[in-house]
Order: C-alpha cells, then structure tokens, then sequence
C-alpha cells in the first residue's frame, strides 16, 4: 500500500480500488503469486493506477503491463522501477480491453490478465460538502484538493445517488495506517508539505466502485 501511494503522489495520489465486475481471467495456476481480477474504469478518471491485485507476495517484480487495445485503455510501466506496483493504466474511451501483466517471482515469469470495461462517470454522489460548503461536483467529479487549506479540520458529509452505498472511507494515521472516515467524520489537516488525503469508495447495485479523494495541505 505504502509503495502504490509512493507512486501517485506526485500526480493525482490515490490508491485505487476497483472492484471485481465480473470473474477475472486469472492464470491456471492456483499458487501464482499475484493475479489481476476484471473491473470497470471510468472515464476521466483521474485515478489511473492501481490494477486490482488480489494477492502479491514480496519478492514480485514487474517485467512488463500491456493492454489489448491502447485506443481504449493506455498501460505502461513506470520505467524507475520494477515493483509489482510500478505500472499505470489509463481509460482512455469507452470500450473494453484485456490488461495482461507479466512479472518474475524467485527466478520463474509469470503473466496474468483481465479485462477492464472503461464506462462514463456514473454520477454517484448528490452532494459533498467539506466544512458545511458544497463541492463543485461538475468541476470536481473524482478529486477535490485544496493546496492552501485554511482550517487545522476538514469535516466531509455526503449524500449518495439511488443506487449506491459507501463501501469504505478512510484517512492515512501514522506509518500510513489506515483511519476509518464515516459520513460527518472530523479529519485533522496539520500544517506541512504532506498532503491529508481522505478517500471515499462507493459501490453500485453492480459491485461497480468508484473512489472519490479528498486532498488538504496547510
């Protein structure tokens, strides 16, 4: 987890999570150290990393990430680094597209894939409010960061379109433990260059899910 923030922070920051639409195509071994699960990516979406892996052990290095069709969604290995992790994958239109992703584990290569449904934004928050004063959702449809937050808290409440629940909310403690944040919960935002990020994961009646992130510096 701490690796994947590392690798967004300088654009966007956010861990992604997209939930399982349909089975994924998964290897045929059972005991494969990591393997991609079939979700669905929504266009615009600023989050573009963060494949949704199931399981991956430490040692797993990534070889390579390449999608079946790059009009529909772009993939790409971040050319530092070869941790498991060091990949990006962006929707670029609708449309579907496998991602397959092939790594080394204790000295063998592996491949693992799934196919990604790229969809329009599914609208599922009516309203998000940060200290009582609502957000421009038109403007801020997956983000809202805020580079010179004037207040010590941010307190987030939301109302949810028909159809839609909160899955999770959560904050970063300490060592990047994660803080559950509920609807009207009170963050902290401490003065300093990092940035208090508060996330919100939404899932439809189709076990489609959306993150939506709030970010804060002093």
């Amino acid at each position: 987890m701490k690796k994947k923030l590392y690798l967004h922070l300088a654009g966007l920051l956010a861990v992604a999570f997209l939930a399982a639409a349909s089975a994924g195509e998964t290897f045929a071994a059972s005991n494969a150290p990591a393997k991609l699960k079939a979700g669905t990516l929504w266009l615009g979406d600023e989050v573009y990393g963060g494949v949704d892996y199931e399981t991956v052990r430490d040692g797993v290095k990534l070889v390579s990430v390449k999608s079946s069709k790059p009009s529909v969604i772009r993939a790409m290995k971040d050319s530092d680094s070869n941790e498991f992790y060091a990949n990006t994958i962006m929707p670029v239109k609708l449309g579907k597209s496998k991602i397959t992703v092939t790594y080394k584990y204790k000295g063998k290569k592996y491949t693992t894939s799934a196919t990604y449904t790229v969809k329009k934004y599914p609208n599922p928050f009516k309203s998000i409010k940060v200290n009582g004063s609502k957000i421009d959702l038109k403007a801020n449809r997956y983000s809202y960061n805020v580079e010179k937050f004037k207040k010590s808290r941010v307190k987030v409440q939301f109302s949810l379109a028909s159809g839609w629940k909160l899955t999770r909310g959560y904050t970063y403690g300490k060592d990047y433990s994660l803080v559950p944040v509920k609807n009207g919960s009170t963050v902290k935002v401490p003065k300093g260059d990092e940035w208090t990020c508060i996330f919100l994961e939404v899932t439809n009646r189709k076990g489609e899910t959306m993150q939506y992130s709030l970010r804060f510096r002093r």
